[in-house]
């Protein structure tokens, strides 16, 4: 009995199946993960100086591991509002029969905001329940302004012009922690500090609207220093 076991090894006992188990249990299995939440901006520098207010919006990444390593590779966008400002307007529709001209009550809405495309490198190097981790991180923003023209009693499709438009290019380097509540689940809080390169964007303070509907502002141009703070979820799948 003790030579047939030691020549046909019970598979509980065989050595070979004891070190594949623990290959497969001490495996570093990774997946793709999304993340989405509320960010802010903090102006700094020349940046700072030439803009009051604190932009704030909504930030999303798309992690896609490369293989096993703890490597990301990672897409990231973001929006922010810089406010804006709302007038009653009159609305030209054209003359009548007695060539007298006429208008319609109406309103127009500029708004300015600033988008965000990033493409990053993270090094994540755990994927336990508690992941920190730092990006490197280069892209490019847009500063728009818009301008939105509405009829009150729904006469017109509304109206939508570009009052302005310039874009930075920007690098720097962001850290973070994604902690697991649920298997696919965590939380996440990140910060990010960006060096972005000179652009002209409209004042939000010196934007008036007259009651026709013409629209008078002025530019300030500047490096765009900042830093980001978002917090909110990631989903892994």
């Amino acid at each position: 009995t003790t030579l047939i076991a030691q020549i046909n090894p019970s598979p509980n006992n065989n050595p070979n199946n004891r070190n594949n188990r623990n290959i497969n249990r001490n495996r570093i299995v990774r997946f793709p993960q999304f993340s989405v939440g509320v960010i802010g901006m903090d102006p700094q520098g020349a940046f700072d100086n030439n803009y009051s207010g604190t932009p704030l919006g909504l930030g999303a990444q798309l992690a896609i591991p490369m293989g096993n390593s703890p490597i990301d590779l990672v897409g990231g966008f973001a929006w922010y509002s810089r406010g804006g400002s709302k007038e009653d307007i009159a609305i030209f529709q054209g003359t009548d029969a007695d060539g007298d001209e006429f208008f319609t009550e109406g309103e127009m809405s500029v708004n300015s905001n600033i988008y965000a495309y990033d493409a990053i490198i993270r090094f994540r190097p755990f994927n336990g329940r508690v992941q920190p981790y730092g990006d490197v991180i280069g892209g490019f923003q847009t500063y728009s302004t818009k301008s939105i023209i509405r009829t009150l009693d729904g006469s017109n499709d509304d109206e939508t012009n570009n009052a302005h438009r310039d874009f930075s290019v920007n690098f720097g380097w962001g850290a973070g922690v994604k902690v697991r509540i649920r298997e696919a689940i965590a939380l996440e809080a990140r910060f990010t500090n960006i060096q972005g390169s000179e652009v002209q964007f409209v004042d939000k303070e010196s934007v008036r609207i007259d009651d026709v509907g013409n629209v008078q502002f002025e530019n300030i141009r500047s490096t765009t220093d900042h830093y980001t703070f978002q917090t909110g979820v990631s989903f892994q799948f």
